[in-house]
């Protein structure tokens, strides 16, 4: 019997053990970050190594790791749970007699380690959960990513009366990010001074331009506000819009002052609203992730791999028209942003081994073939130890088409606008939405980008592979060889 090679994009990958049968059988080393330094674990050979152990690991790690969905690198809580026969230093280290220290939050690192070989690969990386402290055994569980940060409201901070003493009228409200070129942003409301008629609205986080702004109407009409009825940093009526969008005022914030306050017909105050030129740096997709999780003022304040995100910004760069345009105006959970902005080519969040720190990976087309795989019934490879038959869904799991809803309306929160690709005629519609984008033609390249993902992700397979797969990551090409199945 004759087999064709074809090739496959590997979306997945659940990283589960061999059975203790089947040979190469890996050991295991631990090594994990402490506040008294770094302490190492192992399954075997702790007396012959080059450094010491203090512990003995006592039974098998479990890693479990996979992606949420199939359109991108949506977080997900990837596990190690373990078990380790502890020494006396041990103990001491992890009940300190003068602290209620414990080991939450720092870094664990656990690699395969072949001894004949003399091969260790990276099994899994993260941070320390909790453990369940025994007689001589130490359980631990793992985490790839300290879930609470991802709870965390973005933005993170609102105005308080710390900002001055006088009247702030939209105190507990949230200062808009503005990421890119966004129209109709909602101004905060932060000083009413009538005594020295000074009126002062915040636009935005940061250095940003208004190029236009507005008051409210009846019947959600608008009307537009000149740049001249604003003061600038002189005191005198501005001479442009870059004239009147001042960051003396407040510091960290961009903002708009008036000398005269907004009062519409009816005695109440009108609502303001500005077309804004945001943060330009981050109308690439990753360079806005990247602010999210390192800005200290209304991020998420953690250290990333520079490295990675330059290589993702200028993977996005080669693509033409890809722009995020989009603002943070009322708190969200920072899960809810990253899925957003990490779909656009299906981004994934990691982290950089035996750290915290953040690392990125943008969805490419692969030329390389990481590994061949094959149950050896010819000449070629044996690496592959079970394969299933290839599935493809059910009617019910089937996606027949994918519209993805945009340009979000800042003062109702609906989106105005959708696009749509047809995939197959069996099946149900998927929904997806980004108020990140706001260009046309970047709607249309993402919805056809995720139509095509999932379309490939309607065929699945299984496999258990050899130890040598552990090298793979999500997004490696592999191609397969399986005569049994006619591939």
């Amino acid at each position: 019997m004759s087999a064709t090679a074809r090739h496959y994009a590997l979306f997945t990958l659940p990283r589960r053990l061999p059975e203790a049968d089947l040979p190469p059988l890996p050991r295991w080393r631990i090594t994990m970050n402490t506040p008294s330094g770094v302490k190492r674990m192992a399954t075997d050979g702790l007396d012959t190594e080059a450094f010491p152990y203090e512990g003995r690991i006592l039974r098998e790690p479990v890693a479990a790791r996979r992606l949420r969905n199939n359109q991108w690198g949506e977080i997900d809580v990837q596990t190690l749970q373990f078990d380790v026969a502890i020494s006396s230093d041990f103990v001491d280290f992890y009940l300190p007699a003068d602290a209620p220290e414990t080991l939450r939050g720092y870094w664990i690192m656990a690699e395969r380690w072949d001894a004949a070989r003399r091969l260790a690969v990276v099994e899994w990386s993260g941070v320390f959960n909790r453990g369940d402290l025994r007689p001589g055994v130490l359980s631990v569980e793992g985490t790839n990513v300290d879930q609470a940060v991802f709870t965390q409201p973005l933005p993170s901070t609102v105005i308080t009366t710390a900002l001055h003493a006088g009247v702030i009228p939209d105190v507990g409200k949230s200062v808009p990010v503005i990421l890119g070129n966004v129209p109709r942003v909602p101004l905060v409301y932060v000083r009413e001074d009538v005594l020295a008629n000074l009126y002062d609205y915040l636009v935005g986080h940061g250095t940003v331009t208004v190029s236009a702004a507005y008051r409210n109407g009846p019947n959600g009409t608008l009307y537009p506000i000149g740049f001249g009825e604003c003061l600038n940093a002189s005191g005198l009526a501005a001479t442009s819009w870059a004239n009147a969008s001042r960051t003396d005022l407040y510091s960290g914030y961009t903002a708009l002052r008036f000398p005269v306050f907004q009062q519409d017909f009816q005695g109440g105050r009108h609502l303001l609203s500005a077309d804004v030129l945001g943060l330009q740096t981050e109308r690439n997709f990753a360079r806005a992730i990247q602010t999210i999780l390192t800005n200290t003022t209304w991020g998420l304040g953690k250290t990333v791999d520079v490295a990675s995100f330059d290589t993702a910004a200028a993977a996005l760069d080669a693509i033409p028209n890809l722009y995020c345009d989009g603002a943070l105006t009322t708190p969200v959970q920072a899960q809810d942003v990253l899925a957003q902005l990490l779909m656009v080519r299906g981004m994934r969040l990691g982290t950089r081994a035996g750290t915290t720190t953040w690392t990125i990976n943008v969805d490419t087309v692969q030329t390389e073939t990481r590994l061949d795989l094959g149950d050896a019934l010819d000449d070629g490879p044996r690496n592959m130890l079970v394969c299933e038959p290839r599935s493809a869904p059910s009617l019910a799991e089937a996606i027949s088409t994918v519209t993805l809803a945009y340009r979000p309306d800042l003062s109702t929160g609906t989106s105005v606008h959708s696009v749509s690709r047809t995939l197959q005629a069996i099946g149900k519609p998927l929904s997806l939405r980004n108020d990140f984008i706001r260009v046309s033609e970047t709607a249309d390249r993402v919805v056809d980008y995720l139509g095509k993902r999932e379309l490939a992700a309607q065929t699945t397979a299984t496999a258990t592979l050899a130890y040598e797969s552990l090298s793979l990551s999500e997004g490696h090409l592999v191609r397969v060889t399986y005569a049994p199945y006619g591939f």
